[in-house]
């Protein structure tokens, strides 16, 4: 049975444009894709739960012993003699390398490897926390300010992973978090400068901001540095009533085979890190899939594959948003329709949508952008809609359900052109589409339309002074005149429909195209892959 949880994924705001990281999304098809973007620092309530992370318990001391391996040194000079291009852009990295600690600038490493971004003669620890029989679990990693101010410190760079697995073997509990902890400087790893606070259901990493000079051993040339190898190990068939994972400079990487119930909710919170979900060929076992999942990303790209359930929103300010969208079948004793939203302020929008199994249910997508451009395929239902202010809306829409249900398409775009190709029903293929009303507006760009011969209506067109083409066989035009001196109005009638098919267009031409050979052609042309191919 699908997951009845709910997962938010919170990654950013703008309230600390400071600070620089990476998202990557692996989808459940595998996808190697690899986007960069700033992410920016926010504080987000984690289910209401803040008040666990500032236990009265006292930080346990972690001193251990000095690691092994030496991880983090000058860049290799055989990578910086190509020419003074790569020369000066090898200085340029090293350089940001310098000043990250200051700006939160860092780059994604192996996942639990000796490559640690922290230079040998450091300190090393591990750590293991049992949770018995926990019914919640929160894992936070949270920077402090420490208690030795002034202004001759140092920053620290805190960076690493936490990795969310399936145990394999019997712990004896249902949750067991290892830690892994590494620092340039002994000091780092001690209670004095490192807290962890361990509660019932809860566990949380304190690390500090900076620490003064005069305290760390360091020269004055080197960084300090901290890197956190978390894995956070779930039994089998354990039940959770709610899960929580805040990291505010760690990565967050969740793998495939987790066999799990959250029952209630699933927040993961990443500031300024990466967010990776990793899946195999079973994405019903990836943990990321609640009845309803929101993401709000900063600055970042989000992309992936991602289920839909009852609701799924996706929100970028200035990042693009590639996804696949796999449609999931609804609660029988609490049916509700699948809602998308994908929304972007300034970022480009791409959607592909997996037909391979499509649940009999309702559907409803809603597709956003301010600046950037839409490319989507999607299942249109009740309700499509499409806008854009400055960008090109391009998609490919293909109805599904009750072909006698009123249904509706709203595309308008202010300054960019639109092309859309609506298909024959996916559910109904052959019966007509009697009653699928469409609205499509544009200022200056101009509109594209293709239609299948189901289609039966009327088509209502207006223009200011953009030329109009009508190419489908059937399609009657009753009225073709002028209103004024400029404005153009086109009226046609195709069947017995109550369809409507409405555009108004000030300056762009209008192409309205019917009829399956144009549809293939169209496809064909803007090399669009197949919906429901692997």
């Amino acid at each position: 049975m699908p997951p009845e949880a709910h997962t938010s994924v919170n990654i950013g705001t703008s309230n600390h444009p400071r600070k620089v990281a990476t998202l990557l999304l692996l989808g459940a098809q595998g996808r190697n894709k690899l986007r960069f973007g700033n992410l920016a620092l926010t504080s987000t309530r984690m289910m209401g739960r803040r008040a666990t992370f500032l236990s009265d318990e006292k930080p346990r001391d972690v001193e251990g012993i000095p690691p092994k391996h030496d991880s983090l040194g000058p860049i290799p000079q055989q990578q910086l003699k190509q020419t003074s291009l790569f020369r000066a852009t090898s200085q340029w990295i090293l350089i940001c390398l310098t000043m990250a600690p200051g700006y939160g600038l860092g780059f994604r490493r192996g996942s639990h490897t000796n490559d640690h971004l922290c230079p040998s003669g450091g300190h090393h620890t591990d750590l293991s926390f049992a949770f018995r029989d926990a019914t919640e679990f929160t894992f936070s990693q949270l920077s402090q300010d420490g208690h030795h101010k002034g202004s001759d410190i140092k920053p620290v760079l805190v960076r690493g992973d936490v990795q969310v697995r399936l145990a394999e073997q019997s712990f004896g509990t249902n949750i067991r978090v290892e830690l892994a902890l590494h620092g340039s400087d002994p000091k780092l790893t001690s209670s004095d400068w490192l807290g962890i606070v361990k509660t019932d259901t809860a566990l949380t990493l304190k690390t500090p901001r900076w620490m003064p000079k005069e305290d760390s051993s360091a020269s004055n040339e080197q960084s300090l540095c901290i890197y956190v190898s978390a894995t956070i190990w779930i039994a089998p068939g354990t039940v959770l009533e709610t899960l929580g994972i805040d990291a505010e400079t760690l990565s967050v990487d969740f793998f495939p085979g987790l066999d799990y119930v959250i029952r209630k909710s699933t927040e993961i919170s990443v500031y300024s890190a990466t967010l990776s979900i990793k899946a195999n060929n079973a994405p019903e076992k990836l943990t990321i899939n609640s009845r309803e999942t929101v993401i709000d990303v900063s600055s970042g790209s989000v992309t992936g594959s991602y289920p839909l359930y009852d609701y799924l929103a996706i929100h970028t300010e200035s990042g693009s948003i590639d996804v696949t969208i796999d449609p999931k079948a609804a609660l029988k004793d609490n049916v509700k329709p699948a809602v998308l939203r994908l929304t972007s302020n300034s970022g480009s929008v791409r959607a592909r949508t997996s037909t391979v199994s499509i649940p009999d249910r309702e559907y409803r997508a809603d597709v956003y952008t301010s600046s950037g451009s839409i490319d989507v395929s999607l299942l249109h239902g009740i309700r499509t809609s499409l806008r854009s202010i400055n960008g090109r809306i391009t998609a490919d829409l293909y109805p599904f359900g009750d072909n006698n249900t009123r249904t509706d398409i709203e595309s308008h775009c202010n300054s960019g052109s639109t092309d859309i190709t609506l298909h024959s029903s996916l559910s109904h293929p052959d019966a007509p589409l009697k009653r699928l009303n469409a609205y499509y507006g544009s200022s200056s760009g101009s509109l594209r339309l293709r239609y299948p011969d189901q289609w039966e209506g009327t088509v209502d067109g207006t223009t200011l002074s953009g030329s109009v083409k009508l190419n489908w066989e059937g399609l009657k035009v009753i009225k073709d005149g002028k209103k004024g001196w400029l404005k153009r109005h086109i009226k046609a009638v195709k069947g017995d429909g109550e369809g409507k098919l409405v555009f108004t267009d000030t300056s762009g031409s209008v192409t309205l195209t019917g009829g399956t050979g144009a549809i293939v052609d169209s496809r064909e042309s803007r090399s669009v892959v197949e919906v429901g191919k692997e």
